[in-house]
């Protein structure tokens, strides 16, 4: 076996090793014995701390580690011990007038016949002290009324007297915890079952401790984990299964914040795509649709075209080309006009050269040549010929003057003069322009329909049309009307983009296979619109996981299975091999050393150390219970709960209930000899039915100089378990002093009946064991006794002599007169108490025949 102190040192540093708040756990409780609920709390904050979750409750705590001196402050005990119990209510029929007094003797022997409410006291200190296997307390079930369980505990620690009133609904008392109990109930336990050590070394103690702390602990972190429900909303079955809902019902503590700004997020440009999305998917001929808009592209392109053609007709280069070449005509024609000047002079006709002229003149030419002189050559000045515009025959002059007239026409200056003008016209007449009116038709038919751009396009014709008449008056380039922006109508070149990706979407919208994506890819926008609006709870949801982890890593700091391990190194030196030792030593002091049985360690399990009974040098497994018979049964249970409360540091009291049940008479004698050694450590109570256990712990109290109190309890009409005083002392002294009780008891009996046939029942009970007493201490000299093995002759059998016919009459008469009162009666024909005077005549005759005997 390791000693303590060589464990103590160390056990500070292997605490140093644990977690912060475990160590404050076990300073806290080598310090001031136990924990409460504030500590509890306290721990936890600092367990969560240790974790990383913030106590905004506590934050400024901080652990403490314990010390070799804190480890060692904690072996001392306080002397504990049973006074009384008063007024137990609600526990069986116990209704007792007086208080259990158990007094201040370290034994206490409390006798009872069957029914008279041992039981009904030892299942109340049970459930009191939490024993083991309380069992269910029941109270009187054939009373009208029920109370609840209670009574009124007198106890004493270190000499200081103290009360506790306790209650069954309120468990058992905390002061008196480390009282032990032994009763059919503990053997079956020490025996039959695994069971764990009750009394434990402190430092051992201090793991079982601690490992409950621990349970505790966890217990409210894992509360408080539970209490962190999720808000989350569950996602409509109408986007399950994309992307987006996916990763939202996968969130986890480590899910990013990228990854949230990531799915949470919903732009204008995947508004738009839903709704183009949308758009497509709700076009029934897709193929139909793309058809219509290609030829309204195309009709659209050839707008836009003649657009930009107009303006680049009236391009700066081609302006600037205009007004030269309208300048070139106008000075060819007065080149022209100069020229014609010098022909035309000598009084003729104003005009002549003109335009209007000309006109006149070409369509003459064409009259001649292809009506009046056809195939000649204009003018036809033949003789005969005539004017083709007055029909007169031409005179000679006049054939001249037509013929100069001709050369003017047919001259080089008028010819380019001419071909300068027609240049200017064509040039001009090239120049396209749209009207308003057709203008409305053209974009009605190219599918422009919004307004701002249909205004867009009939101002940017009008400016086009205003620089082309500015054309015709503007000397310069500087005069003439500005260009429209081309970017006025750039427009039209994303619609026709816009169109022609239209039409090759609807194309491959009218492929199953692209509707397919299309429709996979709506679905996957709505989930990403929908996720984008769950953000704030997905925030709130990250959260919640984010504590719960540091929460669970909180909670992994009070496991058990550390404890466990280490207190199971501990208890094999400590408890094990110890308890092993004292079990056996157990048996052979209770003359039980034969017996094939053996302790062993089973497991140790969250902090607790359990063993068991097993049989040894067994060929086949079997139930211990099932071999050993039930005397050998209640030996090894007797000597498993001796060995066990032999560890308990302190000196609390052991109650025992009838512990010699089935035993023969060796193992009797050897369980008192037992007793009456504990009671030089500890106080002991023992509960029983037989008078020969109650008399051989006397006898044996009385040789080893022990003190005691016996105490009898009976069943009277208002219930059972009352106490009373068995006859104890001389015969002389005790016939005195039941002389006293009868007076006592006629002067009560005036008033009430009732009180004096209560008084008169005790008084004869305790009449007939007086006459046991002294037929075997008086009458036969003590030479046997009921419940002594051995006879005693020396000096003694020689005073047998003295006996007479007389003295057995007298005897045998009290006796049977007296048995009557000390077993139930017949209701059709009960046996009355005897009157006052009845009691007085027969005590005198005992005191008589007393005083005349001893004289023989």
């Amino acid at each position: 076996m390791v000693p303590l102190n060589i464990a103590l040192a160390g056990l500070e540093t292997w605490f140093k090793e644990r977690p912060a708040w475990l160590q404050d756990a076990a300073r806290r409780t080598l310090q001031n014995g136990s924990i409460g609920n504030a500590d509890i709390e306290e721990l936890v904050a600092l367990c969560k701390a240790e974790g990383g979750f913030r106590d905004l409750q506590h934050p400024d705590l901080k652990p403490r580690g314990i010390t070799k001196e804190v480890l060692g402050s904690t072996q001392n005990s306080s002397a504990l011990h049973l006074d009384a119990v008063h007024s137990p209510k609600g526990i069986n029929a116990l209704n007792p007038q007086s208080p259990l007094e158990l007094g201040a003797e370290r034994l206490t022997i409390i006798y009872g016949q069957n029914g008279s409410g041992k039981t009904g006291y030892v299942r109340a200190l049970k459930h009191a002290c939490g024993s083991r296997r309380a069992g269910q307390l029941y109270a009187n079930i054939f009373a009208k009324v029920e109370p609840l369980a209670s009574c009124e505990l007198k106890y004493s620690v270190d000499g200081i007297a103290r009360s506790s009133v306790w209650q069954l609904k309120d468990g058992p008392l905390a002061a008196l915890r480390s009282v032990q109990i032994y009763d059919t109930q503990s053997a079956e336990l020490y025996v039959n079952e695994e069971n764990e050590v009750v009394h434990e070394p402190f430092v051992l103690r201090l793991f079982t401790l601690l490992t409950n702390i621990c349970q505790l602990v966890s217990a409210k972190i894992e509360a408080e984990i539970g209490a962190k429900t999720s808000k989350l909303a569950r996602v409509p079955w109408e986007i399950s299964g994309t992307q987006s809902a996916n990763w939202h019902d996968r969130l986890t503590h480590n899910t990013k914040d990228s990854e949230v700004e990531e799915f949470c997020a919903w732009t204008d440009a995947l508004a738009s795509e839903l709704t183009e999305t949308n758009r497509r998917l709700a076009e029934d001929n897709p193929a139909q649709k793309a058809k219509f808009l290609r030829k309204l592209r195309e009709r659209q392109f050839a707008f836009y075209t003649d657009l930009q053609k107009i303006a680049e007709g009236l391009s700066e280069a081609n302006s600037a080309e205009y007004i030269r070449l309208r300048e070139e005509a106008k000075s060819k024609r007065r080149a022209a006009d100069v020229d014609a000047s010098k022909i035309f002079s000598g009084g003729l006709l104003e005009g002549i050269g003109t335009e209007s002229w000309k006109l006149m003149w070409e369509q003459a030419r064409a009259y001649s040549e292809k009506e009046a002189y056809k195939g000649d050559q204009f003018p036809f000045t033949e003789a005969g010929a005539r004017c083709v515009l007055c029909q007169q025959v031409l005179e000679e002059d006049t054939q001249g003057r037509l013929k100069s007239f001709e050369y003017f026409v047919r001259g080089e200056l008028e010819t380019q003069a001419t071909q300068a003008e027609e240049r200017v016209r064509a040039f001009f007449a090239n120049l396209k322009s749209v009207e308003k009116s057709q203008l409305l038709l053209l974009m009605d038919s190219t599918g422009i329909t919004d307004e701002v751009q249909r205004k867009s396009i009939i101002s940017f014709c009008s400016d086009l049309e205003a620089r082309k008449q500015s054309l015709l008056t503007s000397q310069t380039i500087d005069e003439l009307r500005a260009l429209p922006l081309a970017d006025s109508i750039e427009f039209m070149d994303k619609n026709l983009s816009q169109l022609g990706n239209d039409v090759n979407k609807l194309e491959g919208d009218s492929k199953s296979e692209n509707r397919q994506a299309l429709s996979l890819r709506q679905k996957e926008l709505e989930a990403q619109k929908w996720v984008a609006g769950q953000s704030i709870s997905i925030q709130g949801e990250l959260r919640r996981l984010r504590e719960i982890k540091l929460l669970e890593k909180a909670r992994a700091l009070a496991n058990t299975q550390v404890l466990s391990l280490k207190k199971s190194q501990l208890a094999e030196d400590l408890i094990t091999n110890s308890y092993v030792a004292r079990f056996q030593k157990q048996l052979n002091d209770l003359r039980a050393q034969h017996l094939q049985v053996q302790l062993i360690k089973t497991r140790a399990e969250k902090g607790r150390v359990y063993h068991r009974i097993l049989l040894r040098n067994a060929r086949q497994s079997a139930p211990v219970s099932s071999i050993l018979s039930e005397g050998e049964f209640r030996i090894v249970s007797l000597a498993a709960f001796l060995a066990d409360v032999e560890s308990q540091e302190g000196s609390d009291p052991l109650v025992f209930d009838d512990p010699i049940s089935s035993l023969d008479q060796i193992f009797e004698e050897a369980v008192v000899a037992k007793l009456v050694e504990i009671v030089n450590s500890r106080q002991v109570i023992v509960f029983t039915h037989r008078i020969s256990l109650m008399v051989q712990l006397e006898d044996a109290a009385k040789r080893a100089g022990i003190k005691h109190k016996t105490v009898a309890l009976r069943a009277e009409s208002w219930g059972v378990g009352e106490p009373y005083n068995p006859v104890q002392g001389k015969p002389a002294t005790i016939l005195s002093k039941l002389e006293g009780r009868v007076e006592e008891a006629a002067g009560l009996g005036k008033n009430s009946a009732e009180q004096y046939e209560r008084l008169a029942k005790g008084i004869c009970s305790d009449f007939r064991i007086l006459l046991e007493s002294m037929i075997e201490s008086n009458l036969i000299s003590d030479v046997v006794q009921r419940f002594r093995r051995n006879i005693i002759t020396k000096n003694r059998i020689m005073k047998l002599a003295k006996i007479d016919s007389t003295d057995c009459k007298l005897f045998d008469d009290l006796m049977t007169e007296y048995s009557k009162y000390e077993h139930s009666q017949p209701f059709e024909a009960p046996v009355s108490l005897p009157e006052p005077a009845k009691l007085k005549k027969d005590i005198g005759e005992l005191r008589k025949w007393l005083i005349e005997f001893d004289k023989r």
